[in-house]
């Protein structure tokens, strides 16, 4: 019996002829290849800048960075999250705030609200599971109170908000492509903006101090993606779609099989707030003992993934007391696998599998 990894990158022929067509070119440090990804990109996205780095990580702590924020301002952030979402706030030496979520795992529009202080400058939402948060109303709070919204749309790229996508709603915005992620360069990032006046800003953090020529101009890392990278991800982003709509049937293959179980809350469905699943999340709302359950897939040849277990508050270096839903989810949910290049046999495996545990529970 093979074993079903939680996640894989959907590589085919197309993928590798890009990157082996960018190797024979010769040119593979960042470069002409770099800049069409990210302008196909921020076509995707309909914004005015997009611009590749080497991490997801990177990408959020510039899209944080270019906001010139004063230090130790307060930023809220959902309590549910990577770790990546609460570190990029600090290591850019600002304060984050946490905020719950509901049992989907997104930020909690209406809590938000009780979060804002006399040092918030902004809110950073997290596309979770690649589900688009209640991007419109928490757009509309920020304007209102004159604070800046940030996404994190790491796991969401392709979800939307009544056909406008994820990472266009924000003042900036960030992406990873890491190998797992529903379109990947392998190692990566992006961050995307629309304001002009941030490009130079960007270039000179991510290029060296460079912008647009090699005179360097101020201080700088080096935190570009190389033409490599970037080939592959071109030859991803042509695909993309066609990914996306496996994901939902494969998540459709789940639903079926689970769906009327009282016990269980199951992935919120595409709607007016889409949902790429990019992890296909069960809450259990009775409680698990994730060790047995992650044993009893394991015997039948299944990964299974709890991504976050403990809130990001209650995590090091924070090691606060969690908020109610989040230290929940934590404890009380986990993913089984889901990816565009899954077989049917494998969908059909781990659906009776989640079936046959969920109704173990009773």
């Amino acid at each position: 019996m093979d074993n079903i990894p939680i996640a894989k990158p959907d590589i085919e022929k197309q993928d590798i002829d890009a990157v082996v067509t960018c190797l024979k070119s010769g040119n593979i440090s960042a470069g002409l290849k770099s800049e069409e990804f990210e302008s196909r990109f921020a076509q995707e996205l309909g914004v005015g800048l997009c611009r590749s780095v080497n991490s997801g990580t990177t990408a959020l702590r510039i899209a944080i960075r270019a906001l010139g924020i004063e230090k130790g301002s307060e930023v809220i952030v959902p309590d549910m999250s990577f770790a990546a979402t609460a570190h990029a706030v600090v290591l850019e030496g600002l304060v984050p705030v946490f905020c719950d979520v509901g049992l989907d795992g997104l930020i909690d529009e209406e809590l938000i609200k009780d979060k804002i202080s006399s040092k918030t400058r902004a809110v950073l939402v997290v596309h979770l599971h690649g589900i688009c948060a209640k991007i419109d109303r928490i757009k509309s709070l920020c304007e209102k109170k004159r604070i800046f919204l940030i996404e994190d749309c790491a796991q969401a790229f392709g979800s939307s908000f009544k056909g406008k996508p994820v990472g266009s709603f924000g003042i900036t915005s960030a992406f990873s492509l890491y190998a797992t992620k529903n379109i990947t360069t392998g190692e990566g990032g992006m961050v995307c903006f629309n304001d002009s006046k941030l490009a130079e800003r960007v270039s000179l953090w991510i290029d060296n101090g460079r912008f647009r020529g090699e005179e360097i101009k101020a201080e700088g890392d080096n935190l570009r993606m190389s033409d490599i990278n970037a080939a592959l991800g071109i030859s991803q982003l042509g695909k993309y779609k066609r990914m996306q709509e496996k994901r939902k049937v494969i998540a459709k293959a789940y639903n079926s099989k689970l769906a009327g179980i009282r016990s269980i809350i199951l992935p919120t469905e595409p709607g007016e707030y889409d949902n790429v699943y990019h992890h296909y999340n069960i809450v259990f709302k009775n409680g698990i003992v994730y060790s047995e359950a992650k044993e009893f897939f394991r015997s039948k040849g299944i990964s299974i993934k709890r991504y976050y277990p403990c809130a990001l508050s209650e995590c090091p270096p924070f090691s606060l007391k969690p908020q109610k839903n989040s230290s929940f989810l934590a404890k009380n949910s986990f993913c089984i696998p889901i990816y565009s290049a899954m077989p049917k046999t494998h969908i059909k495996r781990v659906a009776e599998a989640a079936k046959q545990y969920v109704r173990r529970l009773g």
